[in-house]
């Protein structure tokens, strides 16, 4: 019978890993209550669309990426890095379809 054992090392990999990485469900408290006040005026009512794309779905496409065409690594990283994040899940929110949007450019399937 004929074995074979293969090592594969590649240390980039480690750190995609955890910049793809989502971030784990942030427990939250409730917030102290204030004693109520009458408003004084009707606040402005902000319209914001909530975005298209989930930051798993963005966290998936870029490993996919990466997975397809190890190369890419490096833009993924400077892409990153354009919109002020390590990692996917220091995006906020409204920078969630700029940012698929340009994984798209870069070749990732969404």
């Amino acid at each position: 019978m004929l074995e074979i054992h293969v090592t594969v090392s590649c240390p980039d990999l480690r750190a995609l890993a955890e910049a793809l990485r989502p971030a784990p469900a942030a427990t939250q408290e409730p917030e102290p209550t204030l004693p109520a006040e009458p408003p004084t005026a009707e606040p402005e009512a902000t319209t914001m669309e909530p975005p298209k794309h989930t930051v798993q779905e963005i966290a998936m496409a870029g490993a996919a990426l990466i997975r397809d065409n190890p190369a890419m690594q490096p833009q993924l990283l400077d892409l990153l890095r354009e919109y002020g994040a390590q990692v996917v899940t220091d995006l906020r929110a409204e920078q969630l379809d700029a940012f698929a949007d340009a994984l798209c450019r870069l070749g990732a399937k969404m």
